[in-house]
């Protein structure tokens, strides 16, 4: 894929969040809440993925608290020539995220910004009948300036002008940022992994575990947990129906405005 001249991230309303569907149809974000442990470091690990994608990470875990800083830095970044500095203060970070604004979500964002910038991909999927790879990582760099008021501390990111080939009209996604703020780490996962499929496919329960990355050792658990946050997304309208086969295991589900 040739890139533009112009490095420019498409263009998509400020409720909404450009998502690159590589990035969440891979077990790049697992869905371990924020508090779960040390993170674990990965070297080259070829992370599980739907058919057709390839996606080997080095770097500590991602979790979906991670995610929701790097889509929001790239709501910002769609405003400019990627490349060019992307500027934010804590304050103004943590309100956007919906954290609560206190020395912890500081903490925590610095924490993450930091994880995002060290992070290293390859990521290879179609795009228009052709093999399409990025290799880079999250955040290119990033400085921080401190203030005597810790939510006044500012921070200015770069991302890779690269990353440009994970957006092709037909390979990101728009997810209303509202809803995914209001759900769950499994919850979120669901809604972003489903947002990428307009007719959604069938997966088992195990094949799910796999993609979300999640880290519920008990499959009977885990699939008491899907049903819950399931449950949340029909509740929410964003899905009109699912069961889950008592026979074979396998989630069907079904989006609003799609049929199967």
């Amino acid at each position: 894929m040739t890139l533009p001249s112009v490095l420019v991230l498409p263009q998509w309303l400020d409720d909404q969040r450009g998502m690159p569907n590589a990035l969440v149809r891979a077990a790049l974000f697992n869905v371990a809440s924020a508090t779960t442990g040390k993170r674990q470091l990965l070297q080259q690990r070829l992370l599980h993925s739907v058919d057709g994608l390839a996606v080997r990470y080095t770097g500590a875990e991602l979790r979906q608290d991670d995610q929701d800083v790097f889509l929001q830095i790239l709501h910002l970044a769609r405003s400019q020539e990627l490349g060019e500095t992307v500027r934010f203060t804590c304050n103004s970070m943590l309100k956007a995220l919906g954290w609560t604004i206190n020395k912890e979500s500081y903490a925590r964002l610095d924490t993450t910004i930091a994880i995002l910038t060290a992070t290293a991909l390859s990521v290879t999927f179609s795009a228009l009948g052709k093999s399409v790879t990025y290799g880079g990582s999250l955040v290119r760099n990033y400085k921080a300036f401190d203030n005597d008021k810790v939510m006044l501390k500012r921070w200015e990111v770069q991302l890779e002008p690269e990353i440009l080939v994970l957006f092709g009209a037909t390979t990101y996604t728009r997810i209303n940022w509202e809803m995914r703020l209001a759900l769950s780490p499994l919850g979120k996962g669901l809604y972003a992994f489903y947002s990428t499929h307009h007719i959604p496919m069938s997966y088992s329960v195990i094949k799910l575990h796999e993609l979300l990355g999640s880290k519920t050792k008990s499959i009977p658990s885990f699939r008491q947990k899907l049903k819950i946050a399931l449950q949340t997304l029909v509740d929410k309208s964003f899905l009109v129906s699912f069961n889950v086969n008592p026979k074979t295991d396998v989630v069907n589900v079904v989006r609003q405005g799609s049929q199967h």
